[in-house]
């Protein structure tokens, strides 16, 4: 950020705040969110409200990736039947 140098340590705090929890609304910017938050625990290492929405933002990306490795694990399971099932009937033509 070009500006961040002109900004004093109370101002980045609450801009990089605020742009964590801009990103905490967003669907999908979690990550960016995380991001955000572990910059401004570089600025600030004794924020708690960084600290928590942190928190709270990695166990909901620990849960989503979580998920998302279920269905695509289930997904590719019946992609892999699918395959040995069409590979049984050319065998048997």
């Amino acid at each position: 950020m070009a500006r961040r140098e002109s900004l004093t340590k109370p101002q980045m705090i609450k801009c990089l705040y605020r742009l964590a929890t801009c990103f905490c609304e967003m669907v999908g910017k979690t990550e960016d969110a995380i991001d955000v938050l572990k910059d401004l625990l570089e600025v600030d290492p004794d924020n708690a409200a960084a600290k928590q929405l942190l928190n709270k933002k990695n166990q909901e990306w620990n849960k989503a990736k979580k998920k998302n490795a279920g269905v695509m694990k289930k997904m590719f399971a019946q992609y892999d039947e699918e395959c040995e099932q069409l590979e049984k009937e050319n065998r048997e033509k």
